[in-house]
């Protein structure tokens, strides 16, 4: 399903989520041995959509309460 949404141009992620790939693999919590920059253009030259964070999504990020975020993203 993946696969197909992401040719459908229908799949996004947080901008976030190449900093916490990143941030996890140096922690040896992710075995991700790729370079997360080349894997990251990659996937967005490949139809991946990146949804942005704005500044109260990175402050409650930084203080591990982002499930506080409200309903609007």
């Amino acid at each position: 399903m993946m696969d197909i949404a992401l040719r459908d141009q229908e799949l996004a992620v947080s901008a976030m989520t190449s900093w916490e790939v990143a941030m996890l693999g140096d922690k040896s919590r992710l075995d991700f041995t790729e370079d997360v920059g080349l894997w990251h253009r990659e996937l967005l030259g490949q139809g991946l959509a990146e949804i942005p964070i704005d500044e109260e999504m990175g402050i409650l990020q930084g203080s591990g309460n982002l499930n506080r975020l409200d309903a609007r993203v």
